[in-house]
């Protein structure tokens, strides 16, 4: 990060939105030379300390001592990293489906990312990263992190969906209505459009626009449970 381009970071404004150690980590990483940076860039620097944090504790042989190293020095006293189970980019993708921190919690239970007794393990850190998500959203987010279902699919929105994609919303609901992995979703559809001879972007861009009146979004298994089943099963069984 370079003064003389501004794309200065003051810590405070790091720590409303990150991890200490993250920001510790992202210095380390090109010790002494210049970075590019953008506040986009925040939820894939998470993602490498959570890799790193993994592979520290679960002694990973397959992930080099650098890496390790990276993860040890960017420790800050009396604070606690640990891997989790979610990933930052993953709640901010939801976390503005809810009020509160303890219902973003709750919606990851429901999709049996971990249980409550794993929940005790890292309670505090991830009501931490919840909060760092939600703040990082509304600041410097994308579009296509703020986000929210649409009550109703106007006629010219509707003109806009992929027709080649309409026939295959049958399929998806059914698999919707019986799934219960967020990530078994995703492929599913990603599997039935090349089976369909249909793009894949086609088939989640129509999804997109009659869910959230948007072309893109975040991963739709995740959108399917934090939106609600019977929302996006009636929303697609309408358009058919």
């Amino acid at each position: 990060m370079s003064a003389s381009v501004g794309n200065v970071v003051f810590p405070h404004d790091w720590l409303s939105v990150s991890r200490p150690e993250a920001l510790k980590f992202l210095y380390l990483k090109r010790l002494a030379q210049t970075r590019s940076f953008s506040w986009g860039y925040v939820p894939n620097i998470e993602l490498e300390l959570d890799r790193a944090a993994k592979s520290f504790f679960e002694n990973d042989s397959s992930v080099g001592g650098h890496e390790k190293d990276l993860f040890y020095f960017s420790s800050v006293k009396d604070r606690k990293v640990v891997p989790l189970p979610v990933d930052y980019s993953s709640v901010a993708s939801i976390v503005n489906f809810f009020p509160d921190n303890k219902s973003v919690v709750d919606k990851f239970l429901g999709m049996g990312l971990f249980s409550k007794n794993d929940l005790k393990n890292f309670s505090q850190q991830f009501d931490e990263r919840i909060t760092h998500a939600r703040k990082w959203v509304n600041l410097y987010g994308g579009p296509e992190f703020k986000i929210g279902f649409i009550e109703s699919v106007e006629k010219d929105l509707l003109m806009a969906v992929p027709k080649e994609a309409i026939p295959l919303f049958v399929d998806i609901s059914k698999k919707i209505e019986r799934e219960k992995s967020a990530s078994e979703i995703q492929e599913f559809i990603f599997e039935l459009a090349k089976a369909r001879g249909v793009a894949p972007q086609s088939v989640f861009k129509a999804l997109y626009l009659v869910v959230l009146g948007k072309e893109k979004g975040p991963k739709f298994g995740t959108l399917v449970f934090a939106i609600g089943k019977e929302k996006i099963i009636n929303r697609l069984k309408e358009i058919v």
